[in-house]
């Protein structure tokens, strides 16, 4: 359900920037209607004709404001969602009631247009939208039903704002503003000069497809140049994201997953890990410009294109070249200024957080350090723990707190330091209670794991291991193993530990040989040897054998180039 209420989310946001662009044509008619002289046709006629004739003329004006009217109601549909305000399960509501109102209309429409041969196309087309209208509507009404959306109506709020990042709300709104009537203003353009030109427009299907087409294209050079330009300078790709193509390196392997959430969300991500962190800042920056550099480039090339397309061999895809040209000039220009669609930061937003330093830049400082350890034969003993601990005094709740605290656990244990790794594992058991209780399964792995080898509390450990399981995971790593192996030792279930740790070596076998995973090779190593002896219950693992601890760093969230 969480799936299908973002889907409906980007439903409606998409449906506002339809509807606001059409608004654009559709007010200025109101204020160039005629209203005077129609109804100086009636002006002779008797008192009730008048008054028929005012209210007939006010009607269709309504058709005029039918646009803005809904270009609002989508816009805070989609808002309140995104924000996570009190008012968005009305708004969501009344949202999916308009979905269904909107479609009515659509119905004769293709109608009418399907009777002219020339219009079938665009008669296909309306007939598509109107169809998709009416099931977003219905899927509103089901989705955001109080019973549904009460039950996780925290999933749709995103993560609150940082002090100091360089976004600001308002600017936010000011951005979208800003990409809509830009690519509108220079659609208009290219459309007046084609037609001036004798140039064919494509409509119906043949626009839908060409503006896929083009939206893509645009995504897929903006990632690909971020990717290109951090494979130079030394770092590995970790994940590659196009709408609902997700593409993530995991344990050593590329594992492909389709999202049917994001179908609409035209964005992507390229994933960087650096295999030194302690790299140039500038190459950081070289590697976040390159997107937004690459569409303003490629943009200006196929505007050329377009303009010189009269009379050449290009001249049937003249329009495609002006779409891309339009919409990549837009996007290079917004993409670097800073602002935080959703969750993830503008390419902007990141370099002005590098340069300007405070918590983003030190948790993402922090992040880059864990990751290394991925690709490199770093170890957790490596983190900048300095960066890890000023975050640390910023991010007090949420799952970015609760990371930041597994990564100083981490490091304290594998530096010797069994009571700081204490300390910082109860703040993590605190924050999850108070504020981080949807962290994915495989998060979940890692406390069963410290409940055992931190701190030999079976009961706590059973405890985890309920919610481990209550969250279905699916991915069955090494993790997953060690803290199955960890709660059957725990419960002195010897043969299914054994077994457990069986599983989870072999996993680990086939893995890379670098800095995290021969980290938990390690602990694996001292596990077997708890296993094969009978040790003192009330001694952790770690301090009879002073091992390394499980990692934290596999589920961490790359540094995204968006």
């Amino acid at each position: 359900m969480d799936s299908l209420r973002k889907f409906l989310r980007g439903c409606f946001a998409n449906a506002a920037a339809l509807y606001a662009v059409v608004s654009l044509s559709t007010v200025p008619t109101l204020f160039r209607a005629s209203h005077p002289r129609a109804m100086a046709q009636f002006w002779h006629q008797n008192l009730g004709l008048r008054i028929l004739a005012v209210l007939l003329l006010g009607l269709s004006d309504l058709i005029y404001l039918f646009p803005p009217i809904l270009a609002v109601i989508f816009g805070f549909a989609w808002w309140t969602l995104k924000t996570g305000k009190p008012s968005a399960r009305r708004w969501a509501i009344a949202g999916s009631i308009a979905m269904l109102i909107s479609c009515a209309p659509l119905i004769p429409a293709c109608y009418s247009m399907w009777s002219y041969r020339g219009y079938r196309s665009m008669a296909a087309t309306v007939l598509i939208v109107a169809l998709g209208c009416f099931a977003a509507g219905i899927c509103g009404l089901i989705a955001f039903r109080k019973r549904n959306f009460q039950r996780s109506s925290a999933a749709d709020s995103r993560p609150p704002r940082v002090g100091g990042d360089g976004t600001h709300k308002i600017l936010d709104v000011l951005v979208l503003i800003l990409q809509v009537g830009g690519v509108y203003a220079l659609c208009e353009l290219y459309m007046r000069w084609g037609h001036e030109n004798g140039l064919s427009v494509s409509t119906g299907l043949e626009s839908l497809f060409q503006f896929a087409v083009v939206i893509v294209a645009i995504i897929v050079i903006h990632e690909a140049a971020h990717a290109v330009v951090g494979w130079a300078l030394g770092m590995k790709l970790g994940a590659f994201v196009v709408g609902p193509f997700h593409w993530r390196l995991l344990d050593g392997r590329w594992s492909f997953q389709f999202r049917p959430d994001q179908f609409l969300a035209f964005s992507g991500a390229a994933g960087l890990i650096p295999t030194n962190p302690d790299e140039s800042r500038w190459n950081e920056v070289s590697m976040i410009a390159a997107g937004p550099l690459s569409n303003l480039l490629t943009g200006i090339v196929a505007a050329a294109f377009a303009y010189s397309a009269i009379d050449k061999p290009w001249q049937p895809f003249w329009e495609y070249f002006a779409l891309f040209a339009a919409i990549s000039v837009v996007t290079s220009i917004v993409n670097l200024i800073p602002f935080r669609p959703d969750s993830l930061y503008s390419d902007g937003a990141r370099i002005y957080q590098l340069f300007r330093g405070g918590p983003v830049a030190d948790y993402q400082r922090a992040v880059k350090t864990v990751l290394s350890t991925v690709v490199s034969p770093r170890r957790p003993k490596d983190y900048d723990i300095g960066a890890i601990q000023r975050a640390s005094a910023h991010f007090t709740s949420g799952q970015t707190a609760l990371l930041l605290r597994l990564w100083a656990k981490t490091y304290y244990v594998d530096t010797g330091d069994l009571r700081g790794a204490s300390s910082e594992l109860a703040e993590a058991e605190r924050i999850y209670h108070e504020s981080a209780s949807d962290i994915p399964a495989e998060l979940l792995s890692i406390f069963v794991i410290n409940s055992v080898v931190l701190r030999h509390d079976a009961a706590a450990a059973h405890e985890w291991w309920e919610r481990l399981e209550a969250k279905k995971p699916r991915r069955f790593n090494a993790d997953y193993w060690l803290a199955t192996c960890a709660h059957c030792w725990a419960n002195n279930d010897s043969s299914g530990a054994r077994e457990a740790w069986a599983t989870g070596s072999d996993y680990l076998n086939n893995l890379p040989l670098t800095g995290t995973y021969n980290f938990d090779r390690s602990l694996y190593g001292r596990m077997k040897e708890l296993l094969d002896e009978s040790a003192p219950a009330n001694v952790p693992i770690f301090a009879r054998f002073n091992s390394d601890s499980p990692r934290a760093s596999e589920i961490v969230p790359l540094p995204i180039a968006d």
